[in-house]
């Protein structure tokens, strides 16, 4: 199955694991950073060895799974990307099921994951060392295998992913496709700058609403330039950091918003006003109260009643309590 020793760089279709070398300060002592000033992350000749990792359901991380953490981030931060992945996963399981003749392997329950099966097709371990480990693509058992290993949770899926902190300190490899890094990029630059062109070719009341219902921190006084510039570096942030939205994706967020109708953008964006004024507040079951009243299931119901034009007297009185609240602030 696997071989873990190094592979010729000129294989026509292949992929690495590198070890991470880390930088110690001088005045640090440790066996880490003596191997470091080697160049080394452990000692020479040693090894660690690698199975697929196990998680607390029982099932192993495949590389296939479509309902992982990893697929639930990736489908907060862009629904285009979760489902081409979606996609690649299925065919890629399809297609290597049946390269190795064993339908249903690659199921994360699968025996064919735990090494100390009697199965009579399984996973290989994986051994690393102080240098890279290549694997070919163009063996069904090895690409098998990049699959997983580039999953396992102490490998870093790019050195810039290890330096950013997201994954544990004590991470000694990473996965170095510098292709897919790059694309990467790209991709998320592209997304990034498209979406500012499109900020800036809103009007100045539009680009306050946009800010707001991003909930960033910005008011009627805020100024022009400071609502771009806190609009436009939340956009590069690529995904909150904190807040209401944590986790979320700017970019997503942000083209949710501006493909809203003027209308219904306006109505949400006051709604926001009010529950940031505490003229509305939302409670634990997610119904919308005014004082002890009732007044609506949730907001999106809340945003529904106000859109009507039956309830326009409701609209106006959110309006004027709404600016009664603000004449109130100065």
């Amino acid at each position: 199955m696997l071989n873990t020793r190094k592979k010729l760089h000129s294989m026509a279709k292949s992929a690495k694991i590198s070890p991470i070398k880390k930088e110690y300060g001088s005045n640090f002592s440790s066996l880490e950073s003596s191997l470091s000033r080697h160049g080394l992350v452990r000692a020479a000749g040693t090894t660690r060895t690698f199975f697929p990792y196990k998680e607390k359901t029982g099932k192993y991380r495949t590389g296939f799974e479509i309902d992982s953490p990893y697929m639930e981030r990736l489908k907060k931060l862009s629904l285009e990307q979760y489902n081409a992945e979606v996609k690649k996963r299925t065919e890629d399981r399809e297609r290597l099921e049946k390269a190795i003749g064993c339908p249903g392997c690659l199921d994360g329950g699968s025996d064919f994951y735990n090494y100390a099966s009697t199965a009579e097709k399984k996973v290989s371990p994986v051994k690393l060392g102080t240098g890279d480990i290549f694997f070919d693509l163009g063996d069904p058992y090895e690409e098998i295998t990049w699959n997983w290993i580039k999953q396992y949770p102490l490998i870093a899926p790019s050195l810039e992913a290890y330096r950013r902190g997201e994954v544990p300190a004590e991470t000694q490899y990473y996965i170095a496709d510098q292709e897919a890094e790059t694309k990467l990029v790209f991709n998320k630059k592209k997304e990034i700058n498209k979406a500012i062109a499109a900020f800036e070719a809103l009007d100045s009341k539009t680009k306050l609403q946009v800010a707001r219902l991003m909930a960033l921190p910005v008011s009627d006084s805020t100024p022009d330039e400071e609502v771009y510039n806190t609009v436009d570096s939340a956009l590069r942030e690529v995904e909150f950091k904190g807040g209401k939205y944590k986790g979320t994706s700017t970019i997503r967020l942000f083209n949710d918003v501006i493909n809203l109708s003027p209308e219904r953008r306006k109505v949400k964006d006051l709604i926001e006003q009010a529950l940031t004024r505490n003229i509305y507040r939302v409670r634990v079951n997610g119904k919308v109260f005014e004082g002890e009243n009732e007044i609506a299931k949730s907001v999106q119901d809340l945003v529904e009643h106000l859109l009507n034009d039956e309830h326009q007297d409701d609209y106006l009185a959110l309006e004027k309590k709404l600016s009664l609240k603000k004449a109130m602030e100065f």
